[in-house]
């Protein structure tokens, strides 16, 4: 094996002093630069995870804020809905009750209308028969004066 190594000319010294600066750099260099950038690449990754978790967590409050304000509308709707139709059934009764007490009053009105008719119609007729039976009597006393 020697003699391979002398017919390619490799030197036991120079060859093994190469090993080990190889080996010296290879520690240095994970110790110095392979160690931080794995660290600093878990410490990277780490940092997407939670953000990861927490948009995801974002985004389950947002659907559940989403589902709340949905079932605070519906619910504001039907109350709003409820109103209305109260204010409806209302405002219907209030109606009736305007028209009801205007057919009253109208009625009473009519009724005491007629009443004051009858009774002038009653005071004409009276007066109309007293009027009548001062002219039979005028025209009595002229046809008795005349014959």
């Amino acid at each position: 094996m020697g003699e391979i190594f002398a017919i390619f000319g490799v030197d036991w010294k120079v060859l093994f002093v190469n090993i080990f600066n190889f080996g010296v750099l290879v520690i240095a260099l994970s110790y110095l630069l392979y160690g931080p950038v794995i660290k600093l690449i878990d410490e990277r990754r780490r940092k997407i995870e939670k953000g990861l978790r927490d948009a995801q967590k974002a985004k389950e409050e947002l659907e559940s804020i989403k589902a709340s304000e949905k079932k605070i509308l519906a619910k504001a709707q039907a109350e709003a809905q409820e109103k209305l139709l109260n204010a409806e059934e209302l405002a219907k009764k209030e109606r009736e009750e305007i028209l009801q007490e205007a057919q009253s009053k109208a009625l009473t009105t009519i009724a005491s209308a007629k009443r004051q008719a009858e009774e002038e119609k009653k005071a004409i007729m009276q007066e109309a028969k007293d009027e009548i039976a001062k002219e039979a009597v005028l025209a009595a006393k002229k046809i008795l004066a005349s014959s």
